[in-house]
C-alpha cells in the first residue's frame, strides 16, 4: 500500500473515532440530568450531591494526564479514557443504588477528564509539525459539534418512544460508540519520542510563571464556571 493511502487511511479512522465520541457524548448529553430521576427511587437532592461529589474525583486528572502523557504517549491515554468512558456508559445502565451511581458517575467524569486533557496533544503528535495541527484541531471541533448534535437528535426522538426502557438502550448505544471509537484509534499512528531536554521536570513551574498563559487559564476557568453554573 502506498504511503499516503495508508496515511489517509489512518486519517479516516482517526477522525471516525473522534466522531463517535461526540455521538456517544450527544446520545447521553441530555439524559445526564434526568437519567437516574427516571430508573432510581433516590431523591433529587441525594442524587445532586452524589453526582457533585462524582466530578471533584477527576478534578486532579489534569493535573496529572500531562505528565503521564509524556511518559506513555498521549494516543494511550486517549485509548484508555475512551475505554473508561465505555465502561461508564455500560455501568449507568445497570446502577441503581447510591454507591454505584457514584461510583459509575465518577468513572464517567474521571474518563471524560482525561479524554479532553490528551486529545490535543494526541491530534498535535500524529499531525507532528506544520499546519496540520491547525487543521486536526478544527477537524476536532468540528467532530464534536457535529457529533454532539446527531446524539442530541437521536436521543430526542428515541424518547419519543413511552416506557424507560429507551433510557436503558441509550446508555448501551453510547457504550457502544465508545467502543466503536476506541477500536478506530487503534490504527493511529504511535506518539513520536519526545527528546528529553535538560530541566524537564521544572517545566510546569516554567509555565505557570507566565503571566500570559495565567491570563488565558482565568478566562478559561471564568468561562468554565459560567457554563456548569448555567447548566
Amino acid at each position: 500500500m502506498p504511503a499516503h493511502v495508508g496515511r489517509r487511511a489512518i486519517d479516516a479512522s482517526l477522525t471516525a473515532s473522534l466522531v463517535f465520541v461526540s455521538i456517544g457524548s450527544g446520545l447521553f448529553l441530555p439524559l445526564s440530568l434526568v437519567f437516574f430521576v427516571e430508573l432510581t427511587d433516590i431523591r433529587l437532592s441525594m442524587l445532586g450531591v452524589l453526582v457533585g461529589l462524582a466530578g471533584f474525583t477527576s478534578v486532579p486528572v489534569p493535573a496529572v494526564a500531562g505528565r503521564l502523557a509524556d511518559r506513555y504517549g498521549a494516543r494511550r491515554l486517549v485509548l484508555v479514557a475512551q475505554g473508561i468512558q465505555a465502561l461508564a456508559y455500560l455501568g449507568y445502565a445497570f446502577a441503581r443504588d447510591p454507591l454505584s451511581v457514584f461510583a459509575v458517575t465518577a468513572i464517567m467524569s474521571i474518563g471524560g477528564r482525561l479524554f479532553w486533557s490528551t486529545i490535543f496533544a494526541a491530534l498535535a503528535d500524529h499531525a507532528q509539525d506544520g499546519p496540520r495541527q491547525q487543521h486536526w484541531f478544527a477537524l476536532a471541533n468540528i467532530a464534536r459539534t457535529a457529533g454532539v448534535a446527531a446524539g442530541g437528535i437521536i436521543t430526542g426522538i428515541a424518547l419519543t418512544v413511552p416506557g424507560t426502557g429507551v433510557y436503558i438502550v441509550l446508555a448501551l448505544l453510547a457504550a457502544g460508540c465508545l467502543t466503536a471509537s476506541v477500536l478506530l484509534m487503534l490504527p493511529v499512528a504511535q506518539s513520536r519520542e519526545r527528546a528529553r531536554i535538560s530541566g524537564a521536570s521544572h517545566a510546569q513551574g516554567t509555565v505557570l510563571r507566565d503571566g500570559r498563559f495565567l491570563g488565558l487559564l482565568s478566562t478559561n476557568v471564568v468561562f468554565a464556571i459560567s457554563t456548569l453554573l448555567w447548566a
